[in-house]
């Protein structure tokens, strides 16, 4: 092989600090979600699919060979926790300290897409604690 091909696949979760409730689903609709790709074209991220509920994120990204989850989850932590602190007036605005992050097979990456997509209707029904608990990741 002459050039490397990746075909990596993470998704990644991350809180508010305290888990407080910030975000709305216009305020997502009309304002996050551009934020996030706006912040991931800046740093050459191949964010695919961004959505969260009142105090949470979810997104799917494809990572290139030379990124790696960690830098990248800090980087759009960091940014869009500035954002949104100086663009909606939120005082003293943070994200919660980690991530949660998993892989996702290339061919699971169509229902990962619909799950993140439907974040409203799930947690009408589902409290976050219990979403990761389906993930297997309790101490979040």
């Amino acid at each position: 092989m002459t050039k490397s091909n990746n075909n990596l696949w993470v998704h990644v979760v991350w809180n508010t600090k305290y888990s407080r409730e910030y975000f709305n689903q216009s305020l997502w609709k009309n304002y996050l979600n551009k934020l996030f790709f706006e912040i991931s074209d800046e740093y050459k991220i191949q964010l695919y699919v961004v959505n969260g509920y009142t105090n949470h994120v979810h997104a799917l990204i494809r990572l290139r060979g030379t990124q790696n989850i960690a830098a990248i989850v800090k980087y759009l932590k960091g940014k869009s926790s500035k954002m949104i602190n100086e663009e909606l007036g939120i005082n003293h605005f943070n994200w919660q300290n980690g991530y949660y992050s998993c892989s996702v097979s290339p061919d699971r990456v169509k229902k990962v897409e619909n799950y993140i997509l439907n974040q409203w209707t799930k947690h009408s029904n589902q409290k976050l604690k219990d979403e990761l608990k389906y993930f297997a990741f309790e101490d979040f």
